[in-house]
């Protein structure tokens, strides 16, 4: 786990720290509503089906910004590491319109382990990015394609139990941070993407519900460079566990 907060730290002290600061920038403040739905069916021991779609608005809810679905398939490879592959479809607006979709296929390695009562966990996810920008306005429609990484580390710290018959209905605060970068032949001057500051909580209904309320400070590149996005954004997360493995 040291290695992998290692790795994650020299990545953005090699890319992205030179990319934000070495030259004078341009920053947009916005602010973001997201909701999304998580789902997390246990298959068996080894398999779990992952599955979640959400939407996002733009100044106090008054645009539609993106919607996004995405499912994946899960490999447990240790007590405390798994694989997964997936797809994501999503869809951009402008003027209150779809004006570009994408469809996203991914993998990654998540990696988890426990400081004393707070759970750390290490995100690391390689994605294939296909666009499609439709035609508008006597412009032709164009494709385009780039790769993605995305590290991710977050830690969830208990604050109190809301039960004491139920161990599992905790309130937590939860704490983490994600970096984006492109690759590929089309990125041209955004290989810096965004980088997500996130803090929480997340209070349980019961042992199968739970409700995350997130504040995600969001600094992401535009098509100009040395131009960026910051957007303050509140994030609405409902998180349903399912647990289809035969009982004893």
């Amino acid at each position: 786990m040291k290695k992998s907060l290692f790795y994650g730290l020299l990545l953005l002290k090699l890319f992205v720290i030179p990319d934000l600061f070495g030259q004078e920038k341009t920053i947009h403040k916005t602010n973001q509503q997201w909701i999304q739905y998580y789902n997390t069916t246990q298959l068996n021991k080894k398999y779990t089906l992952l599955a979640d779609g959400g939407f996002r608005w733009e100044d106090q809810r008054s645009k539609n910004s993106q919607y996004i679905l995405r499912t994946a398939l899960k490999r447990n490879i240790g007590t405390n590491a798994g694989i997964a592959a997936g797809l994501a479809y999503s869809g951009f607006y402008k003027d209150g319109m779809v004006y570009k979709t994408e469809i996203r296929p991914h993998q990654e390695l998540n990696l988890a382990s426990s400081l004393g009562k707070i759970a750390l966990s290490h995100r690391y996810r390689l994605e294939e990015r296909f666009f499609k920008t439709r035609a508008a306005n006597d412009i032709p429609s164009f494709n385009n394609f780039n790769f993605r990484l995305r590290y991710a580390i977050n830690a969830s710290i208990p604050l109190f139990k809301i039960s004491q018959k139920e161990p599992f209905n905790k309130v937590a605060l939860n704490i983490g941070d994600e970096v984006f970068l492109n690759a590929g032949g089309q990125i041209e001057n955004r290989f810096f993407d965004q980088n997500r500051l996130l803090i929480g909580t997340s209070v349980p209904a019961n042992k199968s519900l739970l409700f995350m309320l997130t504040y995600n400070s969001q600094f992401g590149s535009t098509s100009l460079p040395y131009e960026y996005k910051h957007s303050k954004i509140l994030w609405l997360g409902i998180k349903h566990n399912l647990d289809l493995q035969k009982k004893s």
